[in-house]
C-alpha cells in the first residue's frame, strides 16, 4: 500500500464501498510516521492477501 502509486492502473483494486472504509481504517492505523520511509518500511509488509485478511476480520 503506497500512497504514491494509488493512482497507476497496475495498482487499482476494484473493491466495494464496506472494503474501502476498512481499507481506509487500515492505511490510518499502519501510517502513523510523518516519515514517507518509514511508512514505505510498513506498507512492504502487507500485500493484498494480508490486507482481505485484516478486512475480513474487522468487518466481523
Amino acid at each position: 500500500m503506497d500512497r504514491r502509486k494509488q493512482l497507476e492502473v497496475n495498482n487499482l483494486w476494484v473493491i466495494c464501498k464496506r472494503c474501502h472504509y476498512w481499507k481506509g481504517q487500515l492505511e490510518d492505523e499502519l501510517y502513523q510516521s510523518q516519515s514517507l520511509i518509514e511508512n514505505l518500511d510498513v506498507s512492504k509488509q502487507w500485500d493484498r492477501d494480508k490486507v482481505t485478511a485484516w478486512i475480513m476480520k474487522h468487518e466481523k
